[in-house]
This record gives structure tokens, sequence and C-alpha cells, in this order.
């Protein structure tokens, strides 16, 4: 009889040949990866596919992930061919091999100059370089319920203990098997908010309305740790977005745990959950709580966790006497409530601006309109399409249709340029979701409008990924005849590796000034632009920067038409754009 594990391989494994074909992988491992990805860290789609640079000379290194400017993470993953293979565990070969990796790659420029890498590590390189950050995380990712050997524990520690002694910086550890991708795959696909019990110490008077009941109490750090441990990769769906820890926030909570856990109560904002139903058990002291998820303290619960993880049982034991206060609010059918509450809570940690745009009316009527217009679903809240997916009739959208309401916002503010915007969604995309600046964005939005940049972004990254398709694997050449190149000029384009949106900036330049249509106009217009590039050494950083989008638009300026077809200058005087 087959296990679980098998019997779940084969649903994973057809979603991941989705996946594999859209970002144009050329296997299932890196399509693991980039799935991993995004339900790891809540990326999009596209920000999972940067991530990735799996292929020839990736030493090890399948993926890596740079977390602003709290640490790099470093990935190996691995997705079994067959699914009687999920019993094969890790080799040490292949852990020292991401353990050499990494150290080369983290080293001197004449180490790294050392090794031979492939273009995609080049570029992390240099985001690795420009990000300034000392702190790592090496994940080894496989679908497989083999743990690893003690000699690869070993190599681990090893690395760890050596890069510790000669940086003085942090690394960690964290490994994901078949378990844990079994759980972050079925909390995503169900969406449902656990059930569970939460033992508390003091409990204060509840309130009663026709709209929600609260109850309240103190609860020890241990209880937490112990309620929530098992379940924190459900209990935090009822957030905005997927819980992403910042440093800064869990050095506090982790220095009040570990130095003066009597105040904790004193010295944190304490914790909210919603749920749809609570008990509270007054002769056994405990919460009995029906489809819960905490809305409010995320940091406060990942935090306790993380830091009681390290403990002995017996260590854990002294937080008994330490104490968070808990608040549970218990609703009837009123989900706008829930809304509205999430939202205002998380305002004071300045929460991206998610809830901002999924409740103004302007984007609720686009969102009706695409839906039920056009083979698309925009999605404006986390999870929904799945939602409608596992619980609509009729519901017939494809997964390969789905828009993201960030990548939508970010392709519409770049293409039309909006209040001088375009080249904020590369150099500093979380400026785009401030109040000030959705707000403007938001009013400029229309039907009429929409679809175009996101149709025309679309049609670019087809182009990007098939570029890096070719980096990967130079057996896969369909990118020389859609640029109609020669595999000598193929390093003239290195600047699609995190050019995307520099490009979508360019065509959008074109229509707007130009009127001309610019998926016609998109290889004559990446053909352009690689002139801009040629000579930088640093493409990856000057992709990035409003610099070259400033000198994009006046590059633009030059272009003659014909045919309704750009015509680039043949030689571009930087110093005069």
């Amino acid at each position: 009889m087959a296990t679980k594990f098998e019997r779940l391989y084969n649903d994973i494994n057809d979603e991941l040949t989705d996946v594999k074909d859209i970002n144009k992988y050329t296997n299932i491992s890196q399509a693991f990866g980039h799935f991993i990805l995004k339900m790891l860290f809540g990326l999009t789609d596209e920000e999972a596919l940067n991530c990735c640079t799996d292929g020839s000379d990736d030493n090890g290194i399948d993926a890596i992930y740079v977390e602003s400017d709290k640490k790099v993470h470093f990935f190996q993953f691995k997705f079994p061919s067959k699914a009687n293979n999920i019993n094969k565990g890790v080799s040490d070969e292949e852990v020292l091999k991401l353990c050499n990796g990494v150290q080369s790659f983290v080293s001197t420029d004449e180490i790294f100059n050392k090794v031979s890498w492939n273009d995609l590590l080049k570029d992390k390189r240099q985001e690795f370089l420009e990000a300034d950050i000392c702190d790592l995380k090496l994940w080894i990712v496989r679908y497989s319920n083999q743990d690893l050997s003690n000699s690869s524990d070993v190599i681990i520690n090893n690395y760890m203990d050596k890069y510790y002694r000669e940086t003085g910086n942090s690394i960690e550890f964290e490994k994901i098997l078949a378990m844990e991708c079994m759980n972050l795959y079925e909390s995503r696909a169900k969406n449902i908010w656990p059930d569970f019990v939460l033992p508390y110490s003091k409990t204060l008077t509840p309130f009663t309305d026709e709209k929600a009941s609260i109850s309240s109490a103190y609860v020890s750090l241990k209880s937490i740790y112990d309620t929530f441990y098992s379940i924190q990769d459900t209990v935090f769906e009822g957030n905005v977005r997927f819980l992403s820890p910042n440093s800064k926030i869990n050095d506090g909570i982790r220095e009040t745990i570990l130095t003066s856990p009597e105040n904790f109560h004193l010295l944190n904002n304490g914790i909210t959950i919603v749920c749809k139903g609570c008990s509270d058990i007054n002769a056994k002291s405990y919460f009995n709580v029906k489809c819960g998820s905490i809305i409010n303290g995320a940091q406060t619960v990942g935090t306790i966790i993380n830091t009681l993880f390290s403990l002995t049982e017996e260590q854990r034991k002294q937080y008994d006497k330490s104490f968070v206060f808990v608040k549970i609010i218990s609703f009837s059918n009123d989900n706008s409530l829930i809304n509205d509450m999430v939202y205002t809570l998380n305002t004071q940690n300045q929460m991206k601006n998610s809830y901002t745009i999924a409740n103004d009316i302007i984007v609720k009527k686009l969102q009706e309109k695409i839906n039920k217009e056009t083979e698309y679903f925009l999605e404006i809240k986390n999870n929904e399409f799945n939602y409608y997916k596992n619980n609509m009739r009729g519901f017939n959208k494809l997964s390969k249709n789905k828009i993201d309401i960030e990548s939508f916002i970010q392709a519409y503010t770049t293409f039309y340029d909006i209040a001088g915007m375009g080249a904020l969604s590369k150099n500093n995309k979380a400026s785009l979701f401030t109040n000030e600046n959705i707000q403007k964005i938001i009013n400029e939005l229309t039907f009429e409008k929409a679809l175009l940049p996101y149709n025309t972004y679309l049609e670019l990254m087809n182009i990007i990924k098939e570029y890096k398709a070719f980096r990967k694997n130079p057996d896969k050449t369909d990118i020389l005849s859609i640029l109609d190149i020669s595999e000598n000029e193929i390093d003239d384009y290195r600047y699609l590796n995190t050019g995307n949106y520099v490009v979508l900036f360019a065509l959008g330049q074109i229509f707007c000034n130009k009127e001309l249509d610019p998926q016609k106009n998109m290889i004559p217009v990446i053909k352009a632009l690689r002139l801009l590039f040629k000579k930088e050494k640093n493409v990856s950083n000057a992709t990035k920067i409003k610099e070259t989008f400033d000198k994009v638009e006046k590059y633009v300026k030059k272009f003659k038409i014909e045919n309704e077809i750009i015509i680039p200058p043949k030689k571009v005087d930087l110093s005069k754009l």
C-alpha cells in the first residue's frame, strides 16, 4: 500500500510540471525549488524565478534568496523522478558540495574567481556584495523520508563552526524533508485555520455583544510554544501575508525572553487571535479554539517558538512563569469585521498595504471586470484563487492565468510611469505600496488601460525565461532564434537577468509617447537596450537604479520609426543621455 508521502507525490508532481512548463525550467527539481520558495517567503513567480540559480556550474547552490537587510539564504533542492525514490536520502557529497559552494561564494574576489560559476550566480554575487549582509542560512530541501546521515550533520556543523570562527557572524541551517513539504503543501491547498487548545494562567472578564465575543488571558510562554509549534504553518493564515519576520523586532523580543522573561507581559504588545468559536473551560483553565488564526503578534509567537526550540525540555519549564497577554475574538459570520480588524491592527507595523488595495472600491470593481470578462483571475487577497478553485462550483480559471495584485501594480506603474514612479518597481518596490503612492496608482487604474502592461510583461518574461533557460542549458537555443543572434552575441544580453522592468519601461515609453504597439516592438527594444549595458561592469546594479531609467527615457526619444517599428541609433553616446 502506498504511503501518504507517495500518494501526495503525484499531486505535487502534477503541479510542478505546470510550474516547469510555464517558467521554462529544465527539470522538475528546478520547478520544485520555485514552488518551495513561493511558499516559504510569499514570493511572486517572478521573484522566485530570479532566485533560482540551478544549472551547470552552480556548485551545489540551486537558489539564493537575499532577504532585504537581514540574511542570505542558500538552497539545495531535490525532487525525486519517481514516487518510490522518496526513500533515497541526501548524500554526503551533495551536502559537502553545498557547503564548499557557499564558502567560495561568500569569500574574497580572489577565491570566488578561482571557481567556475554560471551567469546567474555571478549576478547573485553582485547582489550579495551590494546588500552587505554577513548572516547566512543554508537550506537542504528534499522530498525524502530519509533524514540526513550523521556524517552529513558533521559536515554542516563543521562548516558552520568554521564560518563563525573566521567571520564572527552567524550561520544557520535548516532542512525540509517530505513531512515538512507535505505540511506546506496541505496547509496552502486547504487554507483552513486550525483548531487548538490554549491553556492560560489568569483570565480576564469576557465581553460579548451581538457581533463578537472577546476572551482574554495571560498565557505562559511555554504554553505558547507547546500550542503553536506544531501548527505554525497554518495558524498565521488569517494574516495578510505569510509570516515574514523582521530581525530587529525579533532581536528585541528574543532579548526579553532570555534576559527578562518575568517582565515579558509588560514589554510586549500581546497576541490577537480571531476564530469561529471559543469556549472557556474554566475548570481546566484552557480555551478551546475552533478555526483560529493569529492576526496580530505573529512576530511574538514566531520568536517565542524559535527561542524555546533551541532549549531543552527542562529549560523550557522555567517559562511556565513568564506570560504574554492574549486576546481571542470569536466572530459569528461577519468576515468584513475580520478584514477591518486585520488592517487596523497591522498599520502600526508598517504593513504593506495589501488590505488597503484589496478593500479599495476601484480595485474591487477592476477585479470584478477582469475576472468576468477575461481569461485572467486578478487575486487581490492572499490565497484567493485557491479558495475559489476549491470551494466555488463552476470556477474554471487556470492557475497560469492568475495575476497577483502586486505584480499587476508593478507592471502597470512601470509601463505608464505613473507619477514618475516607473523605476520604483525595480529599485524600491516597497515604496510603491506606501499609502501615498498606492493611492496615486489606484486613481490611475482603469479596465481599458489595465491589461496591456500585464500582457506585455508576460510576453517579455517568456523571452527572458528562454534566455535564462539557455544560460542554464546551452542546448536550449530558442532564444538565439527569437533575438536572431548568434551564440557569440548572447553575452551582450546579460542585462536580461535583472532588466525586465527596464525593458517594460522602455516599451511603455514608446507606446505612450510614440503610439507604437509594444509587443510588435519588443525584440527591437530588447536589442536596442543592450547597448546601454554593454560596457557596464556591474550590470545587475545598473538595471535597478533610477539613473538608468532616466537614460532609457532619453534614449527612446532618439528612436526613429519605420513601418510602425522603432529604429534605434547604431551608436549610443552615453554621456549625452
